[in-house]
């Protein structure tokens, strides 16, 4: 979601969202990427929704506040099973202790290279979760670091919308034997009206991808895609189910098309309201 700086793809990635529990004020989003450089693990970050102010200046003697650390447990689902700071037994203190993050006034933070020497290698943290700490030290985003996907679409308005939707996010495409699967982080829906999605309506609060290869012109996005020998159109049961904030976090759907990885890079990702209409579009690359 950020642009303008042209690097080497890291190793691994953790999409970020709320810590489990968390119902405070932040509309926290953003992602995590996580590599390794000699003994250490290497991270970068472009984070949005911080506390703009009150983490400009990390305050000083607060533990853990506006830190970014990664944690010994596996989950982003349940708070009891995040864990403590992820770092060797053999190490004399604590590593994580000075890694922090400076939003700028809009409360956005990007950052890159950060090193730290955990005494742990990348295949260690692979699967764990990385926080994000507020400025009281309170924990308020969470992500499991995964490896990165074959393909992704960062989502935007679908060309000509107009509505009220603040659409973000982006879609991971993969593939597994002859299906693909996909995961998303998408941000901006409609938190009541798609948390159950209507039935008998066609695309109702759906995820699809198109046949089409643009994002810019509507009449080229096209319609679902998937091979024409297939009895039904398998993406019609395919949909997202927002949480209250209106955000959406899934892994690993799986879907048999007809098509390979190979078959849909190039083309578009359409999501829908939960009227049917198109409200975002993105891009396989």
């Amino acid at each position: 979601m950020s642009c303008g700086i042209i690097q080497v793809p890291p190793a691994a990635s953790a999409t970020m969202a709320r810590y489990p529990g968390y119902s405070g004020d932040l509309q926290f989003m953003g992602s995590v990427s996580v590599d390794e450089s000699g003994n250490n693990v290497l991270l970068s970050w472009h984070l949005s929704g911080l506390e703009a102010q009150l983490c400009a200046t990390p305050p000083e003697c607060v533990g853990n506040a506006c830190g970014i650390h990664i944690h010994s447990g596996s989950t982003c689902d349940d708070a009891s099973g995040v864990g403590g700071h992820y770092y060797h037994g053999d190490l004399a203190s604590d590593p994580w202790s000075p890694v922090v993050y400076t939003p700028d006034a809009f409360g956005d933070s990007t950052s890159f290279g950060n090193y730290i020497a955990i005494g742990q290698s990348l295949s260690d943290v692979m699967g764990r979760a990385i926080v994000v700490h507020d400025h009281t030290g309170g924990r308020v985003g969470c992500g499991i670091i995964q490896a990165l996907p074959a393909a992704t679409a960062d989502m935007s308005s679908y060309p000509g919308y107009s509505g009220d939707l603040h659409f973000t996010g982006s879609v991971s495409v993969d593939q597994s034997g002859d299906n693909l699967l996909l995961s998303w982080h998408l941000c901006g829906l409609e938190a009541q009206l798609c948390a159950t999605p209507p039935e008998g309506v066609g695309n109702a609060c759906g995820i699809h991808i198109h046949s089409g290869s643009t994002c810019d012109d509507a009449s080229g996005v096209g319609g679902h895609y998937y091979h024409g020998d297939l009895a039904a159109d398998p993406w019609s049961p395919v949909v997202y189910t927002p949480d209250a904030f209106g955000d959406s976090t899934t892994f690993g759907i799986s879907i048999a098309i007809g098509q390979s990885l190979s078959d849909v890079l190039g083309r578009a990702i359409v999501v829908h309201d939960h009227t049917g209409a198109r409200v975002a579009c993105g891009i396989i690359a």
